[in-house]
C-alpha cells in the first residue's frame, strides 16, 4: 500500500485528505497542509523502474459473494447486501418491534406528552431498523460496464447510495481504499472489525468519485477494481492512499 504520512506529526493521511490535482495533503490529526509533490515524483519514478506485470497474472480470484456475467460487449458484477450482521439485526428488530407495539398500547391509554414522545423515539428507531433489515434481505448492488458507460445501481428498495452513471471514456483509474468505520464497530461480524473497503475512480480531468463503498471484505473491492480495469482496458497505476491488499 502506498501511504502518505504527515511531515509534522507523522500521522497517516487518509485518501480523502489528499488532493492529487494540487499535490497537497491535509492532516486530520494536526490540521497541517503540505505538498506531496516529492512523494508523487518518487512514486512515479519507482513505477517506471518496475517491470510491467501482465494484468492476467495479478487478477484476484472471484469472491463467492459476487456474481459475474461477462460477454464481449458487457460486464456485470452483482453483490447481494445480505451479510451475517443482518441476521443479528433481524433478531433485534423482532424484539424492538414487539416492544414498540407494546408501548403503542400504552399510548392509547396514557396520552401524556412525555410518554408519547418516548414512544415516537422508539417508533423512529423501529422504522430505521426495519428498513435496514429489509434492504439487507432484498437489495443488491449491480455494476455494469460497456464501451460507453459504467453504471452502479442499488435496489429494489431505494437507498442513500442511489444510482449513478459514468462515462467509460473519462475513467482514468480505479482503485481501492481501506477505511475504519467510526460507528457500530462492535456490531460487525468480521475478522478485523471496523474496516470496510471502497472502490473509487479517477477521471482524466482529475476528479475523484465513488463507485461502491462500504464493502465488508477486501477481496470484493480488489476483484471489482481488477475486473473493471481489465474489461475497460485501463492500465493499473498505483494511486496515493490506495489499498492493494497488503498491510
Amino acid at each position: 500500500m502506498n501511504k502518505i504520512h504527515c511531515r509534522y506529526c507523522a500521522a497517516e493521511i487518509p485518501a480523502g485528505s489528499i488532493n492529487l490535482d494540487r499535490l497537497l495533503a491535509a492532516c486530520p490529526a494536526c490540521n497541517a497542509v503540505f505538498s506531496i509533490a516529492d512523494e508523487v515524483n518518487a512514486l512515479t519514478a519507482d513505477e517506471q523502474r518496475k517491470p510491467h506485470t501482465a494484468r492476467s497474472e495479478i487478477d484476484p480470484p472471484q469472491p463467492p459473494t459476487l456474481q459475474v456475467t461477462e460477454t464481449a460487449e458487457k460486464l456485470t458484477i452483482t453483490r447481494h447486501w445480505l451479510t451475517p450482521e443482518i441476521l443479528f439485526y433481524t433478531v433485534f428488530a423482532v424484539f424492538w418491534n414487539g416492544f414498540t407495539i407494546f408501548l403503542m398500547l400504552g399510548v392509547l391509554s396514557n396520552s401524556s406528552g412525555v410518554f408519547v414522545l418516548f414512544w415516537l423515539l422508539h417508533l423512529i428507531t423501529m422504522l430505521w431498523l426495519d428498513y435496514h433489515v429489509l434492504t439487507g434481505y432484498l437489495n443488491t448492488t449491480t455494476i455494469s460496464a460497456d464501451s460507453l458507460t459504467l453504471q452502479r445501481s442499488n435496489g429494489p428498495i431505494p437507498s442513500l447510495a442511489g444510482n449513478k452513471t459514468f462515462d467509460s471514456a473519462q475513467i482514468a483509474q480505479l482503485y481501492c481504499v481501506e477505511r475504519r468505520e467510526r460507528y457500530r464497530q462492535g456490531w460487525r461480524f468480521r475478522r478485523s472489525p471496523g474496516y470496510v473497503y471502497d472502490v473509487l475512480l479517477l477521471t482524466h480531468d482529475g476528479q475523484m468519485d465513488k463507485l461502491v463503498v462500504g464493502l465488508p471484505h477486501a477481496d470484493q473491492a480488489l476483484f471489482i477494481e481488477a475486473a473493471l480495469e481489465r474489461f475497460l482496458d485501463i492500465d493499473d497505476v498505483p494511486v496515493l492512499g490506495e489499498y492493494r491488499g497488503e498491510h
